[in-house]
């Protein structure tokens, strides 16, 4: 999830089927969106 949205956010993402991380949960909070997108390619592979 984008760090920029609040995540309170995440549950009614997660409600409509689609895989949410927090990228504060997952050791990504300040890096680049690039870096976010790769991990979440990773993460869907």
């Amino acid at each position: 999830m984008d760090e920029n949205m609040p995540r309170s956010l995440a549950p009614q993402i997660a409600a409509i089927d689609f895989s949410v991380q927090d990228v504060s949960d997952i050791g990504l909070r300040g890096r680049s969106d690039v870096e976010v997108m790769e991990a979440a390619i990773v993460t869907n592979d």
